[in-house]
């Protein structure tokens, strides 16, 4: 066997085994960055109502920003689960929130490399808290993104103030009368007039005179 034909069969094995063992670290590994979905247990809600909002996310890929779109809304983190059995108490858990910033605003970011002591991609669930104000219907979007994400991922849900209940239409009732009554007016009496006149008695001596 030649050199040259040596050095390009040691050239190919090579290249071959470069490419085997890039592609099987590759499968090994799931992809950076994969924000899975961000969902909302409502559809929609009424201003000040507490909406649960959930993020599906990785641990160990920079960080993870969740924001709301609506102006005057508040985002807060409630729990960081799912990265393993090393999770550092305190950095997003229960008893802190220390690799969290931006709590009560429109946008959260969270430090995934300091949830957990490896550095391995696991899935990384956040619960959130959203709170928002409308005077009318209102679209509000809520999207994740990670450094390695192509694209954001989000949920749109509806703020819808409530409808507004009529007043019932009252019935007009006539003021009460203020007159005094009068009383029935007396009888009127009826006057019998008698007139006494003059019995004149025929005589009875023929004398024709009055008596």
């Amino acid at each position: 066997m030649s050199r040259s034909t040596h050095v390009l069969l040691t050239a190919a094995l090579f290249l071959t085994i470069v490419t085997f063992a890039a592609y099987f670290f590759a499968g090994a590994r799931p992809a950076r960055g994969d924000v899975g979905g961000v969902y909302s247990n409502v559809p929609w809600f009424v201003p000040e109502q507490i909406v649960t909002i959930t993020v599906s996310a990785e641990d160990d890929d920079g960080t993870l920003e969740i924001e709301s779109d609506l102006d005057g809304s508040t985002l807060t983190v409630v729990n960081c689960t799912g990265v393993g059995n090393d999770q550092n108490a305190g950095e997003c858990d229960g008893s802190g929130k220390k690799a969290v910033t931006g709590q009560g605003s429109e946008r959260i970011r969270i430090k995934t490399d300091q949830l957990d002591d490896d550095e391995n991609a696991e899935l990384l669930t956040v619960t959130l808290t959203l709170i928002a104000h409308c005077n009318a219907k209102t679209k509000v979007t809520i999207s994740g993104d990670q450094p390695g994400n192509v694209g954001p991922d989000d949920v749109t849900i509806n703020c819808e103030p409530p409808t507004p209940t009529p007043l019932p239409t009252s019935t007009p009732v006539p003021p009460p009368s203020t007159a005094t009554p009068q009383p029935p007016a007396a009888p009127v009496a009826t006057i019998t007039s008698q007139v006494q006149g003059t019995v004149i008695v025929p005589p009875s001596t023929g004398d024709a005179g009055l008596r």
